[in-house]
């Protein structure tokens, strides 16, 4: 029986999770452990004994490339390959489908942690903490770790309850599939053999060419010119943002604080010393902090599967603006969690006046919006 997928917007959550510094240390370990897992298109036993995780990372002008990776001779065919000693790479890309790069934001997590991954022995990649707050020597099982991605999944809800920890694996997969990855290399980047063992023997890195495939897939993601949700119609489509890759960098480090007289200093922060805009800033960039209602001109409908929010502008419609019919298969609601990231993308983008009802309704506001400025004293 096959694992289901993720859903983009699912793996987008679990990106944001790993960054978010509100939420519990040692859930974000795992989070991390999990997108380590998927992008590395692993099963969870690969990890269960890791040794040699190296950061191959690359910083050109402040601009961030590489993988993380690490060996493992705790795999599904560890037997065939005893005799030779063979380990099993596990390569992932640290830039997923988000900004920033996930891979930096995991090393950053399991360092606040103490749990120093390149100091790993033939040890798990996660091991089960320990109640007051530590690490045990055992790895979490197949069950527990299924257990904790459906917790963590629930906080978006998604349809969490048929998630299975094979999900990890299968997604990176399918994407790949959709895209058109020819077979050979869909097998070799889920470490299965392709057949032609000769040519596997004298090759020294055979997943260098699939990883850059792989690496094209989520660049293809990132800049929403691939949808592997969508149906097969709206799947390949241009490219709507800007790859965040070519725009992201490390903020250069200023080894002295620039001088600032007493004025600018005193209104430009607050009692604590902080900079007061910068709460803002954070809420407009952080999925977390977003607004949850979409505008109050119009009525959110959440699909009871998928989770995905429409809109209809207020008067009354048989359906959506994305033209999509209402039925019972959605919910009215009033605000949502994570909200930028479960839109309707055609309800963003299309008219949201479609009926008499809702132009009657919009001409009502605009007209006493108009008497309120017309009555209002004049200065």
């Amino acid at each position: 029986m096959q694992a289901r997928v993720l859903t983009v917007q699912e793996v987008e959550f679990l990106e944001m999770f790993l960054s978010d510094e509100r939420a519990d240390l040692t859930d974000r370990v795992a989070c991390g452990c999990m997108l380590f897992c998927l992008y590395s298109r692993s099963r969870w036993s690969d990890i269960r004994k890791i040794y040699n995780f190296v950061a191959d990372i690359a910083e050109d002008d402040g601009k961030i490339s590489g993988y993380l990776e690490c060996r493992t001779r705790s795999h599904k065919t560890a037997r065939l390959v005893a005799k030779g000693g063979i380990s099993m790479p596990l390569v992932a890309p640290v830039w997923g489908i988000t900004s920033p790069p996930w891979g930096l934001a995991f090393l950053k997590v399991c360092k606040l942690a103490q749990r120093d991954v390149d100091q790993l022995d033939h040890e798990p990649l996660l091991a089960a903490p320990t109640v007051d707050g530590g690490w045990s020597c055992r790895s979490v099982t197949t069950k527990e770790a299924g257990k904790w991605i459906r917790n963590l999944l629930s906080q978006m809800e998604s349809s969490a309850n048929f998630t299975t920890i094979h999900t990890l694996k299968g997604t990176p997969l399918s994407w790949c599939a959709k895209w058109g990855l020819d077979p050979d290399a869909r097998a070799i980047l889920g470490h299965h053999a392709t057949g032609k063992s000769s040519v596997e023997c004298y090759s020294r890195d055979n997943l260098a060419k699939p990883l850059r495939e792989f690496e094209l897939v989520l660049q293809q993601i990132r800049t929403r010119a691939f949808s592997p949700d969508a149906t097969r119609s709206g799947m390949i489509k241009d490219s709507s943002i800007e790859d965040p890759k070519s725009v992201f960098s490390i903020p250069a480090r200023q080894e002295q604080e620039p001088e600032v007289s007493s004025e600018s200093s005193s209104s430009s922060t607050d009692s604590n010393g902080s900079d007061a805009s910068e709460p803002e800033e954070t809420a407009e960039h952080d999925p977390v902090a977003a607004p949850k209602s979409w505008d109050p001109d119009y009525d959110m409908y959440r699909n009871l599967k998928s989770k995905i929010v429409h809109i209809t502008a207020h008067g009354g419609a048989e359906a959506f603006s994305c033209g999509v019919k209402i039925s019972s298969d959605y919910e009215l609601i009033h605000s949502s969690q994570f909200l930028d990231l479960r839109k309707c993308k055609r309800c963003a983008t299309s008219k949201p006046i479609r009926t008499v009802g809702q132009m009657a309704s919009g001409l009502k506001k605009w007209r006493l919006s108009h008497e309120e400025k017309k009555s209002a004293p004049r200065k």
